[in-house]
């Protein structure tokens, strides 16, 4: 509508008109807003964007210039579709052959090394022919406690 000089917001907090919204914690915020502008043509502009009643959702128009900049700004927020798909196939593509050198490495250093050692690895991993090769077991706990004492005339005492 014009340059500004001045905005002054308020806002006040209200109790909800029936016990049963208080009683929910429902709030009623009223909020006020005196605009200075620096030219009066700017305020003729205003009052008639507006149609004189009191509303809760009142809301002026936004001058042509302002939504054309909101519109372009919101325009380039995203990229464009393709360009997004196409950097996001490349890296799916090198994050397969990435974690496909990290399973070849951890199967070389499984392999003997430079003194003629057996590396030890712990847990399940497969052998070159494809089969299961368990290099570590857990050792059975000990049953301790209230409920690992048999009970009386229970099979077996």
């Amino acid at each position: 509508f014009g340059p500004v000089q001045k905005v002054e917001l308020k806002s006040s907090e209200k109790k909800a008109p029936k016990v049963e919204q208080r009683a929910d914690g429902v709030r009623l915020h009223v909020n006020f807003a005196r605009v200075v502008f620096k030219e009066s043509a700017s305020v003729s502009k205003a009052l008639e964007a507006s149609d004189g009643r009191i509303s809760s959702a009142a809301v002026l128009p936004l001058p042509g210039s302002t939504l054309k900049e909101e519109m372009k700004a919101s325009k380039s927020l995203y990229r464009d579709a393709g360009e997004l798909r196409q950097e996001i196939d490349e890296w799916m593509a090198g994050y397969d052959s990435r974690e496909e050198e990290k399973r070849r490495l951890a199967r070389e250093s499984a392999l003997v090394d430079e003194d003629g050692f057996v590396k030890v690895v712990t847990g399940i991993t497969r052998a070159p022919d494809g089969e299961f090769a368990i290099r570590s077991a857990k050792k059975p706990g000990l049953t301790t406690g209230a409920f690992a004492e048999p009970i009386a005339g229970a099979p077996g005492d």
